[in-house]
């Protein structure tokens, strides 16, 4: 892509949103207003409380950052600025588009007085990566949520971060939120069609409607992309790809991720027992075999080799994609298999199939808060798609938030 034609994608995405943001409802309160997020499945308004899941979720992941000071890029009509800047001692929002700040202003101003004083906010319209504008002050953080998939390409995203780097303090971190998986992108076409082709759908029919939906207006990610980054700051920083976390199992929960940069200096630690998902779903009662091993997990020992990392978890929630995707592009079952055959048949075979089908990241949690452990989710990289999971005694996650500085500067890569 040339640098006009990157230039000309900018001026369409914020064509786009200044009028978006110019006609958009002023019902919804302050920081909640979900109004511009529709399914791409259904092209229904996601259900609030989805949505509500979705972002304190965020907050939650930039709160855990701890920073005093946050750069928020793309910052929008304020989803995530109007939650946090009183949180924060100072917090600088950007943004492309004239009428999304317009909106922050008009958000701002009606916050109670007892807020505003506190407050040092100040709003910038600017690009991504021209942010020459905001002068050389640093923050403690960075934040890009749900804005990396409307970057041009590849090369306009790493010019955009390395102009943010030169804005974060030593020892700062970066959050990436709610980016596009490219390495899921055939399972999103499939979730895609499974909503909106007829039942009688044969295969042959499914995979040319699966062709028609293969150019993409966004810029999608494979999660390995963060974990070699070119450039000058980029390349001394690593990257933690982690899935979206919540009970929801819609589009923004199964193909989406979040990414938090740290610099190479943090302490990777050491782990104990590590097994993989193949050899304990190969069991027979492969829950009961890994609740066993939680069991056995000494619950009181500062030793930092305690813990047990599974490694390859499939993700239960993409398990019916998967499978249809299997079925419909197979050869087993012919070009004449409907998809409500593909269908009826992945039901059956839910749940009795904990090897293929896997596990969500909720269950995860679960199973490890059961034996008061905690559990640290990570997406792997070498595949987009898999889960790993740290179990760990939550002395040992205290231990390692001490000595490392916070729990987010240890961890496994």
């Amino acid at each position: 892509m040339t640098e006009q034609e990157r230039q000309e994608r900018l001026r369409q995405w914020a064509s786009v949103y200044d009028e978006t943001y110019q006609h958009m409802g002023s019902g919804a309160s302050a920081g909640e207003d979900f109004s511009l997020w529709k399914s791409a499945c259904t092209g229904d308004p996601i259900p609030q409380e989805e949505m509500r899941q979705w972002l304190n979720n965020t907050l939650d992941a930039i709160r855990s950052l701890h920073a005093e000071s946050i750069l928020e890029i793309g910052c929008g009509h304020g989803l995530v600025l109007l939650n946090l800047a009183c949180e924060c001692t100072r917090y600088v929002g950007v943004d492309f588009s004239s009428a999304a700040l317009h909106r922050v202003c008009e958000a701002v101003e009606k916050l109670p007085p007892e807020q505003l004083e506190l407050l040092d906010l100040d709003l910038c319209q600017a690009e991504a990566a021209d942010l020459g504008a905001i002068g050389g002050e640093e923050f403690h953080a960075l934040v890009y949520n749900s804005v990396v998939q409307y970057f041009p390409d590849v090369e306009y995203l790493q010019r955009a971060l390395e102009q943010g780097l030169e804005r974060l303090r030593s020892g700062g971190k970066v959050f990436v939120g709610d980016v596009r998986n490219a390495d899921t992108a055939n399972l999103y076409r499939v979730s895609r069609l499974l909503h909106q082709l007829p039942e009688h759908t044969t295969a042959t029919e499914f995979r040319r409607a699966f062709d028609s939906l293969a150019a993409e207006d966004e810029l999608l990610l494979s999660p390995a992309f963060w974990h070699a980054l070119p450039g000058k700051r980029l390349a001394q920083m690593r990257g933690i790809t982690r899935p979206k976390m919540g009970s929801s199992c819609n589009e923004l929960m199964k193909f989406r991720y979040d990414v938090t940069l740290v610099g190479e200096q943090s302490v990777a630690l050491d782990t104990g027992t590590v097994v993989s998902w193949a050899d304990i779903a190969a069991s027979h009662g492969a829950w009961d075999v890994l609740d066993e091993r939680l069991v056995r997990l000494p619950k009181h020992s500062s030793a930092w080799t305690r813990g047990v990392r599974v490694t390859g978890i499939p993700d239960s929630r993409t398990y019916k994609e998967r499978c249809v995707y299997e079925i419909m592009f197979g050869e087993r079952f012919g070009p004449n298999v409907s998809l409500a055959a593909a269908v009826a048949m992945v039901d059956a075979a839910d749940g009795c199939l904990l090897q293929h089908r896997g596990v969500s990241p909720e269950e995860l949690i679960a199973l490890a808060t059961q034996h008061g452990m905690t559990a640290d989710i990570r997406l792997d990289h070498m595949d987009g798609a898999s889960l790993i999971v740290q179990f760990d005694t939550a002395q040992n996650d205290l231990d390692k938030a001490t000595s490392c500085g916070g729990k987010e500067g240890g961890g496994y890569v």
